[in-house]
């Protein structure tokens, strides 16, 4: 099914990111990176933008306060690049909670490359990857 058929069969933002939401890990509903245009990305043959499956993803809850989501959505595609990968398709205006944002980073670089979890060291011998 191409974009336009979707568009077409599914009227509404919120339907649409209900069934796709059950395959991807996307970002909060109410978060500014929710666009129909954003979603339709994901029923793309080849997505052209970075994105997290729900099967097998690794899925954390806990928020780091010394970075806002401008400068966490700026990290993610950092990391994006340089492993040369898609990028988010996001920019300041369409920024994801940071739920989503630390979610990816963490499953982008297990290893931590920026220090971000640094205040949950304790507990990341419990998280799972």
């Amino acid at each position: 099914m191409n974009s336009e058929t979707i568009e077409a069969k599914i009227k509404t933002k919120s339907h649409l990111y209900n069934i796709l939401s059950r395959i991807y890990y996307l970002p909060a509903y109410s978060s500014k990176a929710i666009t129909k245009d954003y979603l339709l990305k994901y029923t793309q043959k080849e997505i052209p933008i970075f994105y997290m499956k729900r099967e097998g993803m690794s899925r954390h809850n806990f928020q780091v306060k010394k970075y806002n989501s401008s400068e966490l959505l700026d990290m993610l595609d950092d990391l994006l690049k340089n492993g040369k990968k898609p990028s988010t398709g996001l920019s300041s205006l369409t920024i994801p909670d940071q739920e989503w944002l630390l979610n990816a980073i963490l499953n982008v670089d297990p290893t931590d490359k920026f220090g971000l979890f640094d205040s949950v060291k304790d507990k990341r011998n419990e998280l799972h990857y």
